[in-house]
């Protein structure tokens, strides 16, 4: 039965039809694809036929309920199979992606999708489909970090983030990203280098390379300490505070041709 289930949803087949029951031609006719299945693997399986016909006649499994169910446990084995997956990746930094669909029932649908480098080849994996009541940015970004803690999932693990145009979600102030932003830490701050530092240190074999990053805070500290300069001489001159200063205006130099 639990076969069934999983051929279909796999190949994004429904279950269910107009008839749930395959007694009579007609009946078998208007059944689902479950029912047809099953019939299919009992003509096939004469073992599984005997067990079968001696089951209560109220076991058939045709309900949506017990369907239901065995997909919820079907996809909790794949969630469980990722999440061993995570564990081993090369590391536990992941890229989050989402985008929101409507369904059928004009109910909005938010999908949840990790990529994570295992053996040096990322991997991309749908870790949820969420059902949104509301579309703001606040509520979404609330959804989502709730479905990746219950999920065993860190937020603070989150190295980037993917989304499409919309604003509700890539805007820079109140979209998703911006509030993941904000209530992840800090990002600890890293050196950066420049693509030609990099293809230098490669050319020059080496593998391990430091390199001294231009601080902006501390060159902008030395300016202002280094005081006026003579743009003519190069020069210091010292500028007294709050002292008026008679500047004296210089001859003009002539240049001979």
């Amino acid at each position: 039965m639990a076969g069934v289930v999983k051929f279909l949803a796999v190949n994004e087949l429904p279950l269910r039809g107009d008839c749930e029951t395959c007694d009579s031609e007609e009946d078998c006719i208007a059944a689902g694809l479950f029912a047809k299945l099953f019939k299919y693997t009992l003509e096939k399986d004469k073992y599984l036929a005997d067990i079968t016909s001696g089951i209560p006649q109220n076991a058939k499994y045709t309900s949506k309920t017990i369907q239901n169910e065995v997909i919820e446990i079907l996809a909790s084995m794949v969630l469980k199979k990722i999440k061993q997956k995570y564990n081993t990746a090369d590391s536990a930094a992941f890229c989050l992606k989402s985008d929101g669909t409507r369904d059928r029932c004009n109910t909005e649908n938010l999908s949840v999708i990790i990529r994570f480098v295992c053996n040096g080849v990322p991997e991309e994996h749908l870790i949820g489909l969420l059902e949104l009541q509301q579309l703001d940015a606040d509520y979404i970004t609330t959804e989502i970090l709730q479905h990746l803690s219950e999920s065993g999932y860190s937020a603070d693990n989150i190295m980037s983030q993917c989304y499409d145009g919309a604003s509700v979600m890539s805007g820079v102030r109140g979209g998703v990203q911006a509030l993941l932003q904000q209530r992840m830490p800090p990002v600890q701050k890293v050196q950066l280098f420049s693509v030609q530092d990099v293809i230098a240190a490669v050319q020059n074999g080496e593998s391990d390379f430091e390199m001294d990053s231009d601080d902006t805070d501390a060159s902008d500290s030395e300016n202002e300490d280094a005081g006026e300069m003579d743009k003519e001489n190069h020069q210091r001159i010292d500028c007294p505070a709050n002292k008026d200063v008679d500047i004296k205006p210089q001859p003009k130099k002539h240049l001979s041709p």
